[in-house]
């Protein structure tokens, strides 16, 4: 990355080659940008069919600026069942350079880092993109324009017949530096954050030497020449099936099943498939003995993209164990087909209670909250008369009401009604588990049982709370950058002076000074001045409005000391 380079160097690269649609194209979206140029395509192992678009980053801000950093476009990818990703990468030999992008077809995203199959090969094709390396005493001249396809389909052909590419087993491809924009491993350089690319995202690059050179990143450990020597770079993954899976499976419930006589020693298992084969799915096939049925038939057909509920049957699989079937997808003609494997953890012993019709939701101005919804079944061995609620010990959570007085409910009845409690205090994240302990009793509380349940805590911060801000000089100014909150109605952006918060406990309503900006629709703004020495500012950043609501500068963690919300709506600051 150089620090500064001539605007009239930049190049916006927009090459298209033989798109092919077929039946089984795919829709893709891709986000990316390089230290400093790049352009990819899509083809399969012999090579390149669809390049894409590339483009050459002429400063810092080009590569990680949310309004000019990374690059987003929609690509069609034909025979994606066989398709390679491919990116050509080169840089300017010169402070540091990598890749990092995501990928994904709507409902997989597929990212650079090292739990994908990347694979990297160095064709020694020297493409700077202008004149430099004078420190290293080298004066390339640059070649016009970015690889074409002949020329990348070249060395692909050439890596293939060579087994010229190179994973990360044996330290040539390195993944460093996250996305995060905090420091990370030592050995590797930091980069700033990437607007639109996950936080666990990695940068990529090739190691000529992975015996003497740790940190592929920079030009210091590795030379001007070595650098040179190596590039331009091919990074590949594929086939693209194995990749994005064809069929994405949730769990939606399993409970045991109940017959006119009660317990059956079956599972009745629910679940939502989403199919993303590329091609209408007749048919979900589950061959595996202890499913039923074995043909599910979606009439109408799943659509590309369309979700539906299943429910079957599970039969002679024990409590307390995983069970891993097969799941295939066919079209009507049952002449294509796809599949992937899922595994099911099964909980219940079926001795004491079970809770059907669950559903999840969120409390309306409260995202440190979320409500469940349940009927209750006894599966013990008594009447019950009594339902206690117990949080995980020592997670801070509570519960309301963590009692309910339920109508006799007699062995293997249901409870006619439903009921809604408070989970309150949660500091789990979205989208992982958190576990409530239910306790049934009789009527003299002298027989119990209790099961363990589990419930996905739902994304009740995404719009509520303030989003992930870094704030960085930007010469005599301030660069403040935000990650971008989908469907958000702007963002509200405050400043204030961290001496008066200090000084005050935490009275925002005191250090508030000014509303920097009110429902802008970017994600960056540079706010004029920056803080002298041994004093401090500090800034938040709120959704302005979701779906007509006002959003919060909240944190929505139980670290958290108080709302800010208040103290800052009766500020000098306030934005309007």
């Amino acid at each position: 990355m150089k620090a500064f380079r001539l605007a009239s160097l930049c190049a916006v690269f927009m090459v298209l080659a033989g798109i092919v649609v077929s039946s089984h194209a795919q829709n893709v979206s891709v986000t990316i940008t390089a230290d400093n140029a790049y352009v990819f395509g899509f083809g399969d192992v012999n090579g390149i069919t669809t390049l894409g678009s590339g483009i050459e980053n002429c400063s810092a801000g080009d590569i990680f600026n949310c309004s000019a950093g990374p690059e987003t476009y929609p690509i069609t990818v034909p025979n994606f069942s066989a398709a390679y990703l491919y990116i050509a990468a080169w840089s300017d030999d010169q402070t540091s350079q990598g890749v990092i992008a995501r990928f994904t077809d709507g409902s997989t995203v597929v990212l650079t880092g090292p739990s994908v199959p990347w694979e990297v090969y160095a064709t020694g094709e020297q493409m700077d993109i202008s004149p430099i390396c004078f420190g290293d005493g080298c004066l390339p001249l640059s070649p016009p324009g970015p690889p074409d396809v002949p020329t990348l389909n070249g060395h692909i052909a050439t890596g293939n017949s060579t087994n010229g590419w190179q994973d990360a087993t044996a330290g040539f491809l390195v993944f460093g530096d996250d996305n995060t924009g905090t420091p990370g491993n030592p050995l590797f350089t930091d980069f700033p954050a990437v607007c639109g690319i996950e936080a666990n995202a990695r940068w990529m690059w090739r190691n000529p030497d992975p015996s003497t050179i740790t940190d592929p990143f920079a030009i210091g450990q590795m030379t001007c020449s070595q650098s040179q020597s190596q590039e331009f770079l091919i990074f590949r993954v594929g086939p693209l099936n194995t990749v994005f899976p064809c069929m994405d499976v949730t769990d939606d419930s399993i409970l045991c099943e109940l017959g006119p006589s009660g317990l059956t020693g079956n599972y009745t298992y629910t679940f939502t498939v989403t199919n993303t084969s590329g091609v209408p799915a007749q048919y979900l096939l589950l061959p595996n003995a202890a499913t039923s049925p074995h043909v599910v038939t979606f009439n109408p057909p799943l659509a590309d993209g369309e979700s539906r509920n299943v429910t079957v049957t599970l039969s002679g699989v024990s409590p307390q164990t995983s069970y891993c079937f097969d799941y295939t997808l066919a079209d009507a003609d049952v002449n294509e087909c796809c599949s992937i494997q899922h595994c099911v953890d099964i909980v219940q012993d079926c001795n004491c209670l079970q809770l059907p019709n669950v559903t999840t939701g969120c409390v309306t101005g409260d995202p440190a909250s979320f409500q469940i919804t349940f009927n209750l079944t006894n599966l013990s061995d008594g009447p019950g008369e009594h339902l206690f609620l117990f949080p995980p010990p020592g997670s801070g959570a509570t519960i309301s009401p963590d009692y309910i007085d339920i109508p006799t409910l007699p062995v293997f009845g249901t409870t006619p009604t439903s009921y809604t409690i408070t989970v309150s205090g949660v500091d789990t994240a979205p989208g992982f588990p958190f576990c409530i302990r239910f306790s049934i009793h009789d009527e003299n509380l002298n027989e119990c049982c209790s099961e363990v349940i589990c419930f996905e805590v739902p994304d009740c911060l995404t719009f509520a709370m303030s989003p992930l801000l870094t704030a960085v000089p930007w010469g005599a100014d301030t660069l403040l950058e935000w990650a971008p909150l989908v469907e958000a109605g702007g963002y509200d952006v405050v400043r204030g002076n961290l001496g008066v918060l200090r000084s005050n406990v935490g009275d925002y309503k005191a250090a508030t000074e000014m509303c920097v900006a009110s429902g802008m629709p970017g994600t960056s703004i540079v706010v004029p001045g920056s803080p002298v020495l041994g004093d401090g500012i500090w800034f938040l950043v709120r959704c302005a409005t979701h779906a007509g609501e006002t959003m919060s500068y909240n944190e929505g963690v139980a670290s958290q000391v108080g709302s800010r919300d208040a103290g800052i709506a009766l500020s000098p600051g306030v934005c309007p």
